[in-house]
């Protein structure tokens, strides 16, 4: 009678990841069946550390001021490929609102009593990129912008 393994994936930091093996036949040799779970565990911790590593972005705006609040920042990548093919991250960075430090405070913006809050990027053209900060924001005094690139 012959043993056989089935693979399907492996889930690794909510990432499924798909084997293109789907069965591998157990073999009695040399290595036997504890050699093989010796190479299925190698094998396993070199995806663990290639799933967990995220590209460097083509892009990078590094911290930029956006100051005063109620204007639009725009920022030229020049990356020149389909806005298809970019994911955008945005982050903020304030020193004296509720988040302060690196935040994501009103992302997307938010009305409170005291106002208007927030930021948010548009316009996201092959070759820029526009940001605006709502007038009445304290929790985006500086801005990041990071893009990266897929296909």
């Amino acid at each position: 009678m012959q043993t056989t393994i089935l693979r399907g994936g492996i889930y690794l930091a909510g990432t499924l990841l798909l084997l293109q093996i789907t069965h591998a036949p157990l073999q009695a040799g040399p290595r036997g069946l504890e050699g093989r779970v010796t190479d299925l565990e190698a094998a396993v911790a070199a995806l663990q550390a290639q799933a967990t590593k995220l590209p460097p972005p083509a892009y990078d705006s590094g911290w930029q001021a956006i100051d005063p609040p109620g204007v639009t920042l725009t920022l030229m990548h020049n990356l020149g490929a389909s806005t298809d093919n970019m994911v955008v991250d945005l982050q903020f960075k304030a020193a004296r609102s509720l988040g302060a430090g690196i935040n994501n405070e009103f992302f997307g913006t938010g009305f409170t009593l005291d106002g208007f809050k927030g930021a948010y990027w548009h316009g996201l053209t092959p070759n820029a990129i526009s940001v605006f900060r709502e007038a009445d924001d304290e929790s985006a005094e500086q801005i990041r912008v990071r893009i990266w690139l897929y296909r």
